[in-house]
């Protein structure tokens, strides 16, 4: 129920190849960049990172794709926020890696958290 309702909320995942226009000129399709935090309540531990399809990448967190996460799951999806730029989600990720415990917990309760609780 709760995957289907973020799917239900971002869509598929873009198409991440550059497309050839009629023309014969290419253009980059519009992506969606999400920063996300993963909590392991194993190991009473946060995770912060930026992907494009945060879905996917929760499930190679949970499958031991991961160098820094394998051995600390599982791994269960507590805050997404959606960026049309890579730069701000760039950005974004750098400062949550500098913040401490109280404020991630904090910030898992706000408002910009885009991940539908219900």
């Amino acid at each position: 129920m709760f995957f289907n309702t973020i799917k239900s909320r971002f869509g598929t995942r873009p198409d991440r190849k550059n497309k050839l226009h009629e023309s014969g000129a290419f253009f980059v399709a519009s992506f969606m960049f999400f920063v996300y935090l993963i909590y392991s309540e194993n190991f009473d531990v946060f995770y912060k990172g930026m992907t494009s399809d945060f879905l996917k990448r929760l499930r190679d967190h949970n499958n031991g794709k991961s160098r820094y996460t394998k051995r600390k799951g599982p791994w269960r999806l507590v805050f997404v926020k959606s960026f049309t730029n890579k730069t701000e989600a760039l950005q974004f990720e750098k400062k949550l890696k500098r913040q401490n415990r109280r404020y991630l917990e904090w910030l898992i309760s706000q408002p910009q958290n885009e991940i539908e609780k219900g």
